[in-house]
């Protein structure tokens, strides 16, 4: 846990600086056209996927992973394949 809480503070970071440098370009080069914008929300969406994924949430494709491999409390397999 301590491992994924670092790296999720290093793309924090790495997310905060450039950010910033996003900005200050942006206002240099274009001030009349935000787009950096489109970069800070593409990313925060990531930055949340990640917080998710730390904090316990489990993915779509686990859950189904899941929910398809096991009936009844019994795996799939142990049903199809029974040991004599």
């Amino acid at each position: 846990m301590a491992r994924s809480m670092f790296w999720f503070s290093v793309h924090l970071i790495v997310y905060s600086i450039v950010l910033v440098v996003l900005v200050v370009v942006n206002s240099v080069v274009a001030p009349e056209r935000p787009w950096f914008l489109l970069i800070v929300f593409g990313w925060c969406g990531l930055v949340i996927c990640h917080a998710h994924r730390l904090l316990g949430g489990r993915s779509v494709s686990s859950r189904t992973r899941s929910r398809n491999h096991h009936v009844n409390g019994h795996d799939i397999y142990e049903r199809a394949h029974p040991v004599t």
